[in-house]
């Protein structure tokens, strides 16, 4: 979806649309008013914004941020690791699609994720 650099508005509300769209159809969670997010795109936003709970809010403000940066700018912004930059825009795009399908206004970071839950669920059977 994003072949410009930085990406162009259309490109980025198509990815939108497409991530709504997709989420409507496959999402069956409903959260409350906030919810915990876990991979890469939530921890990146936590380590940008200085905070474990964010907003979505906050997300679309890094997202308008970011995406008007070209990606040699983007690696350099403080709290986004060089190696996430060229993903970062479509992250937030995508999570802040999931935020709106689930109905959350906000997410705390956990930054323990599936193979943490299945560990212990492994060493909790044995």
């Amino acid at each position: 979806f994003l072949h410009s650099d930085p990406p162009a508005a259309e490109e980025l509300a198509a990815l939108r649309r497409e991530a709504a769209e997709l989420l409507q159809t496959s999402s069956r969670v409903i959260a409350g008013d906030t919810t915990l997010a876990c991979g890469g795109t939530p921890v990146t936003c936590q380590a940008m914004l200085g905070s474990p709970v964010i907003t979505r809010a906050d997300c679309e403000e890094l997202l308008q941020d970011l995406s008007a940066l070209p990606l040699a700018e983007r690696t350099a912004v403080p709290g986004l690791h060089p190696d996430r930059a060229p993903a970062i825009v479509a992250g937030l795009a995508i999570h802040l699609e999931l935020l709106s399908a689930i109905g959350a206004h906000s997410f705390t970071v956990c930054e323990r994720d599936l193979r943490h839950g299945a560990a212990l669920e492994l060493a909790a059977a044995r």
